[in-house]
Protein backbone atom coordinates (compact mmCIF):
# COMPACT_ATOMS: atom_id res chain seq x y z
CA UNK A 1 0.00 0.00 0.00
CA UNK A 2 1.05 3.51 -1.08
CA UNK A 3 0.09 6.05 1.59
CA UNK A 4 -0.29 9.64 0.21
CA UNK A 5 -1.66 11.61 3.52
CA UNK A 6 -0.65 10.98 7.18
CA UNK A 7 -3.31 11.76 10.43
CA UNK A 8 -1.06 12.01 13.59
CA UNK A 9 -3.14 11.83 17.19
CA UNK A 10 -2.15 14.82 19.15
CA UNK A 11 -1.55 13.79 22.80
CA UNK A 12 0.96 11.37 23.39
CA UNK A 13 1.63 11.43 20.07
CA UNK A 14 2.91 14.59 19.10
CA UNK A 15 2.84 16.69 22.16
CA UNK A 16 3.22 15.58 25.77
CA UNK A 17 3.94 16.36 29.36
CA UNK A 18 7.37 16.36 30.80
CA UNK A 19 7.70 13.53 33.40
CA UNK A 20 6.17 13.74 36.47
CA UNK A 21 2.98 16.14 37.11
CA UNK A 22 4.74 19.30 39.02
CA UNK A 23 3.97 21.41 35.67
CA UNK A 24 -0.06 21.02 37.40
CA UNK A 25 0.37 22.77 40.98
CA UNK A 26 2.70 25.55 40.28
CA UNK A 27 2.39 29.19 40.58
CA UNK A 28 -0.63 31.10 41.69
CA UNK A 29 -3.99 29.41 42.71
CA UNK A 30 -2.78 26.03 43.68
CA UNK A 31 1.05 26.49 45.18
CA UNK A 32 -0.95 26.16 48.26
CA UNK A 33 -2.35 22.43 47.84
CA UNK A 34 -0.84 19.83 50.46
CA UNK A 35 1.04 16.86 48.97
CA UNK A 36 -1.42 14.36 50.01
CA UNK A 37 -4.30 16.54 47.91
CA UNK A 38 -1.64 16.28 44.92
CA UNK A 39 -0.90 12.57 45.13
CA UNK A 40 -4.72 12.07 44.92
CA UNK A 41 -5.07 14.58 41.99
CA UNK A 42 -2.31 12.84 39.77
CA UNK A 43 -4.06 9.58 41.03
CA UNK A 44 -7.16 10.16 39.90
CA UNK A 45 -5.51 11.55 36.03
CA UNK A 46 -3.63 8.66 35.67
CA UNK A 47 -5.91 5.60 37.13
CA UNK A 48 -9.43 7.38 36.36
CA UNK A 49 -11.49 4.08 36.03
CA UNK A 50 -11.45 3.18 40.06
CA UNK A 51 -13.09 6.85 40.35
CA UNK A 52 -15.64 6.32 37.25
CA UNK A 53 -16.32 3.15 38.95
CA UNK A 54 -18.43 5.18 41.33
CA UNK A 55 -19.70 7.32 39.09
CA UNK A 56 -24.01 8.09 38.68
CA UNK A 57 -25.38 7.02 35.16
CA UNK A 58 -24.93 10.27 34.44
CA UNK A 59 -21.75 11.38 35.41
CA UNK A 60 -20.51 8.18 33.41
CA UNK A 61 -22.40 9.38 30.20
CA UNK A 62 -20.24 12.85 30.84
CA UNK A 63 -16.83 10.71 31.42
CA UNK A 64 -17.37 8.21 28.19
CA UNK A 65 -18.58 11.50 26.00
CA UNK A 66 -15.99 14.17 27.59
CA UNK A 67 -14.38 15.08 24.79
CA UNK A 68 -17.62 15.78 22.58
CA UNK A 69 -17.84 19.28 24.44
CA UNK A 70 -16.34 21.76 26.54
CA UNK A 71 -19.30 21.34 29.00
CA UNK A 72 -19.27 17.43 29.42
CA UNK A 73 -15.37 17.90 29.42
CA UNK A 74 -15.87 20.19 32.83
CA UNK A 75 -18.65 17.65 34.58
CA UNK A 76 -16.90 14.64 33.66
CA UNK A 77 -13.64 16.00 35.40
CA UNK A 78 -15.58 17.89 38.00
CA UNK A 79 -17.04 14.65 39.09
CA UNK A 80 -13.49 12.41 38.59
CA UNK A 81 -12.27 14.94 41.16
CA UNK A 82 -15.30 15.33 43.72
CA UNK A 83 -15.16 11.56 43.56
CA UNK A 84 -11.61 11.58 44.25
CA UNK A 85 -11.67 14.42 47.14
CA UNK A 86 -10.80 17.48 45.87
CA UNK A 87 -13.77 19.42 46.53
CA UNK A 88 -12.11 23.06 46.19
CA UNK A 89 -14.07 24.13 43.07
CA UNK A 90 -11.31 27.38 42.77
CA UNK A 91 -8.53 24.97 43.03
CA UNK A 92 -10.59 22.52 40.82
CA UNK A 93 -10.72 25.25 37.93
CA UNK A 94 -7.33 25.96 38.12
CA UNK A 95 -5.86 22.57 37.47
CA UNK A 96 -8.70 22.00 34.87
CA UNK A 97 -7.54 25.22 32.58
CA UNK A 98 -4.07 24.19 33.18
CA UNK A 99 -4.86 20.38 31.73
CA UNK A 100 -5.94 22.46 28.62
CA UNK A 101 -3.71 25.40 28.38
CA UNK A 102 -1.09 25.08 25.47
CA UNK A 103 1.93 26.33 27.84
CA UNK A 104 2.40 23.01 29.52
CA UNK A 105 2.13 21.27 25.88
CA UNK A 106 5.82 20.12 24.52
CA UNK A 107 6.19 18.60 21.34
CA UNK A 108 8.13 15.21 21.57
CA UNK A 109 11.70 15.47 20.32
CA UNK A 110 11.02 14.17 17.30
CA UNK A 111 7.56 15.34 16.14
CA UNK A 112 9.42 18.69 14.64
CA UNK A 113 11.63 16.40 12.28
CA UNK A 114 8.79 14.37 10.92
CA UNK A 115 6.67 16.05 10.26
CA UNK A 116 9.22 18.46 8.36
CA UNK A 117 10.12 15.28 6.32
CA UNK A 118 6.63 14.90 5.54
CA UNK A 119 6.27 18.39 4.06
CA UNK A 120 9.41 18.13 2.14
CA UNK A 121 8.26 14.87 0.37
CA UNK A 122 4.91 16.96 -0.27
CA UNK A 123 2.99 14.36 1.70
CA UNK A 124 -0.07 16.01 3.12
CA UNK A 125 -0.49 15.90 6.69
CA UNK A 126 -3.28 16.72 9.44
CA UNK A 127 -4.07 16.30 13.14
CA UNK A 128 -6.72 14.02 14.54
CA UNK A 129 -7.43 14.22 18.28
CA UNK A 130 -10.30 13.68 20.53
CA UNK A 131 -10.10 16.88 22.39
CA UNK A 132 -12.48 19.96 23.68
CA UNK A 133 -9.44 22.49 23.42
CA UNK A 134 -7.83 24.51 20.42
CA UNK A 135 -4.44 22.65 19.99
CA UNK A 136 -3.73 24.87 17.30
CA UNK A 137 -2.15 27.22 19.88
CA UNK A 138 0.42 24.59 20.58
CA UNK A 139 1.47 23.98 17.07
CA UNK A 140 1.74 27.89 16.94
CA UNK A 141 3.92 28.69 19.85
CA UNK A 142 6.13 25.95 19.09
CA UNK A 143 6.53 27.29 15.50
CA UNK A 144 5.26 23.87 13.92
CA UNK A 145 1.74 25.43 12.60
CA UNK A 146 2.99 25.53 9.17
CA UNK A 147 3.67 22.11 8.94
CA UNK A 148 0.23 20.83 9.73
CA UNK A 149 -2.61 21.38 6.79
CA UNK A 150 -5.67 20.16 8.55
CA UNK A 151 -7.10 19.75 11.96
CA UNK A 152 -9.88 17.86 12.77
CA UNK A 153 -11.04 17.75 16.52
CA UNK A 154 -13.79 15.97 18.71
CA UNK A 155 -15.20 19.17 19.84
CA UNK A 156 -15.63 21.09 16.75
CA UNK A 157 -17.10 17.97 14.57
CA UNK A 158 -19.18 16.73 18.08
CA UNK A 159 -18.19 12.76 17.37
CA UNK A 160 -14.77 11.31 18.99
CA UNK A 161 -12.25 8.31 17.95
CA UNK A 162 -12.92 5.44 17.37
CA UNK A 163 -16.66 7.07 15.46
CA UNK A 164 -15.90 6.22 11.41
CA UNK A 165 -17.10 9.47 10.70
CA UNK A 166 -14.37 11.28 12.74
CA UNK A 167 -12.19 9.75 10.39
CA UNK A 168 -13.94 10.12 7.35
CA UNK A 169 -14.20 13.66 8.16
CA UNK A 170 -10.35 14.06 8.73
CA UNK A 171 -9.67 12.64 5.35
CA UNK A 172 -12.17 14.59 3.45
CA UNK A 173 -10.45 17.64 4.92
CA UNK A 174 -6.73 16.20 4.45
CA UNK A 175 -8.09 15.66 0.54
CA UNK A 176 -6.84 12.26 0.68
CA UNK A 177 -9.14 8.91 0.38
CA UNK A 178 -9.00 6.65 3.46
CA UNK A 179 -7.15 4.02 1.75
CA UNK A 180 -4.77 5.98 1.49
CA UNK A 181 -3.97 7.08 4.92
CA UNK A 182 -2.27 6.44 7.36
CA UNK A 183 -3.17 7.41 11.24
CA UNK A 184 -0.23 7.27 13.74
CA UNK A 185 -1.34 7.23 16.80
CA UNK A 186 -0.37 5.87 20.33
CA UNK A 187 -4.04 4.53 21.28
CA UNK A 188 -5.16 1.17 20.06
CA UNK A 189 -8.82 1.66 20.58
CA UNK A 190 -9.66 4.84 19.33
CA UNK A 191 -6.50 5.60 16.66
CA UNK A 192 -6.74 2.37 15.99
CA UNK A 193 -10.57 2.40 14.82
CA UNK A 194 -8.41 4.20 12.18
CA UNK A 195 -8.62 0.69 9.99
CA UNK A 196 -12.84 0.29 10.27
CA UNK A 197 -12.86 3.19 8.50
CA UNK A 198 -10.43 1.90 5.65
CA UNK A 199 -6.93 3.93 6.62
CA UNK A 200 -4.18 2.46 8.13
CA UNK A 201 -3.12 2.38 11.14
CA UNK A 202 0.33 2.62 13.14
CA UNK A 203 0.57 2.46 16.28
CA UNK A 204 3.16 4.34 18.39
CA UNK A 205 4.75 3.75 21.88
CA UNK A 206 4.26 7.04 24.00
CA UNK A 207 5.93 8.60 27.11
CA UNK A 208 6.75 11.31 28.71
CA UNK A 209 8.55 14.16 26.80
CA UNK A 210 12.44 13.97 27.06
CA UNK A 211 12.17 10.30 27.98
CA UNK A 212 10.07 8.58 25.14
CA UNK A 213 12.52 7.35 22.26
CA UNK A 214 12.32 8.65 18.63
CA UNK A 215 9.21 6.39 17.61
CA UNK A 216 7.54 8.37 14.80
CA UNK A 217 10.22 8.02 12.07
CA UNK A 218 10.07 4.17 12.47
CA UNK A 219 6.30 4.20 12.09
CA UNK A 220 6.62 6.02 8.89
CA UNK A 221 9.36 4.13 7.09
CA UNK A 222 7.94 0.99 8.03
CA UNK A 223 4.58 1.85 6.08
CA UNK A 224 7.06 3.00 3.38
CA UNK A 225 6.98 6.82 4.00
Amino acid sequence: MRYEGVLFDFSGTLFGRPSGHEWLFREEGVNGVDKQMRRTVVDALRFPEQYVASMSSRERSDWLHRDVSDEQNRRAYQALFRIAGLRNEKVFAVIFDRLRDARYWLPYDDTSPVLDRLRRAGVPVGVLSNITWDIRKAFVQEGLDSLVGSYVLSYEVGCCKPDPELFRVACARLGVPPQRCLLVGDDAVSDGGAVHAGLGFAQVATGPVGKRPSVLLPALTAHGL
